[in-house]
């Protein structure tokens, strides 16, 4: 299901190949995506946020805190996602660019165990 709140502007900034990641998303039990200022974030039913795709450099993101015991280091950085940390110190893991989501979607189905 697709949540938009009052400061939703995210959606109407994501290019073509972005807005057809956000459907792929939005189909799939169990997840669910809301767009807020500056992303469209995903969740999961029983993890909570899991990441989103930014409008801004990074792209597309993975949430540390979704990642703990769910996803090895080594197999992010196989599915072309590096580490970063925000400047309020939390950490995430990204994927610049919204060309490619394959590396995305697996990464969110091996979390999440769900078919992506």
């Amino acid at each position: 299901m697709f949540h938009l709140n009052p400061n939703g502007l995210a959606i109407t900034r994501l290019d073509s190949s972005a807005l057809d990641a956000v459907e792929a998303l939005q189909s799939v039990e169990g997840l669910y995506v809301e767009s807020g200022a500056v992303q469209v974030m995903i969740f999961h039913e029983r993890i909570g946020q899991l990441g989103g795709l930014s409008t801004d450099r990074c792209g597309q993101y993975i949430l540390a805190s979704a990642v703990a015991g769910r996803i090895t280091v080594e197999r992010l950085q196989e599915l072309g996602f590096r580490y970063a940390t925000r400047n309020d110190g939390s950490h995430y893991w990204y994927r610049p660019g919204h060309v490619d989501f394959h590396g995305l979607f697996k990464a969110l189905g091996e979390i999440t165990g769900v078919v992506i």
